[in-house]
């Protein structure tokens, strides 16, 4: 999925900072769980739309950048909250 993060990057989907801190999340929280990495930069992407928050139920097992060549979809919602709440880096937050 971090290919998808670079994609929706070069698509102007993602800003550079949006970029930039999914790599620092999806390395911090390591690169098996890019789940973690995409959730974050929704996050980012929100935060400088002047959001406080993600809910996940939002993008959840929908295109992003739709009209594109190659749509990146969310994961669907179980299943991404359960990668989530299983990461340890995000656990270690808490």
């Amino acid at each position: 999925m971090n290919e998808n993060i670079d994609y929706l990057y070069r698509r102007q989907y993602l800003s550079a900072l949006d970029l930039h801190f999914a790599r620092f999340i999806g390395g911090l929280a390591g690169d098996h769980a890019p789940e973690v990495a995409l959730a974050a930069a929704l996050v980012s992407r929100l935060r400088g739309e002047g959001h406080v928050c993600l809910d996940l139920s939002i993008p959840a097992g929908k295109p992003l950048s739709p009209g594109t060549d190659k749509p990146v979809r969310c994961p669907e919602l179980a299943p991404w909250r359960q990668i989530l709440s299983e990461s340890p880096f995000l656990n270690s937050l808490a």
